[in-house]
């Protein structure tokens, strides 16, 4: 059995910790919809608090000590197990496999590749691969649907042609001498 799968706030919340020791309060600021990562993946409080409890029962993460507090009370610092860095990293190399998450987890692996300066061309590829069998099924679903289903089958087609685009154009800022697939 593999390693238990983690929803997109704990991949978040494991990253920033990859990224930079931190507490929860300080987790839940960056998550916020007016923060920087909030802008990416929005996670509340009690959620980032409940995402570090669930890491740190898989023992992804591991408390530092406790940090005292300007105006609050002390705070637990947290960073990542070699295990969790482990796991982080894996999954930064990994694409996404549904289209519903090319929103969400690819920005966030795309904005962490850019926080710790790593390339993200080979994962860029691999999305590419990913995305084009689903795209050509898709594209065969809209002519075999009618109906409502006609019409999702069309928004998803599309929605993931535009992932493709974005995915080969996003590539080919990134390394002028890569052609798009």
């Amino acid at each position: 059995m593999g390693a238990p799968p983690l929803t997109t706030g704990e991949w978040a919340v494991l990253g920033l910790l990859a990224t930079q020791n931190q507490h929860g309060f300080g987790l839940a600021k960056a998550l916020a919809p007016s923060a920087e990562w909030g802008q990416i993946w929005t996670l509340p409080k009690p959620l980032v608090y409940r995402a570090l409890g669930e890491l740190d029962r898989l023992q992804l993460v591991v408390q530092v000590g406790p940090q005292a507090g300007n105006r609050g009370p002390t705070r637990i610092v947290y960073t990542t197990t070699d295990l969790g860095r482990s796991r982080f990293e894996i999954w930064l190399k990994e694409p996404v496999l549904h289209l519903r998450e090319v929103r969400s987890q690819l920005m966030l692996k795309l904005a962490f590749h850019q926080r710790l300066e790593l390339d993200p061309r080979d994962l860029l590829h691999r999305q590419i691969e990913v995305l084009g069998p689903l795209v050509e099924g898709l594209r065969r679903r809209t002519r075999l649907t009618s109906g409502f289903d006609a019409t999702l089958a069309l928004w998803r087609y599309q929605s993931a042609l535009s992932a493709q685009r974005f995915v080969r154009r996003l590539l080919a800022l990134i390394s002028p001498n890569s052609r798009p697939r």
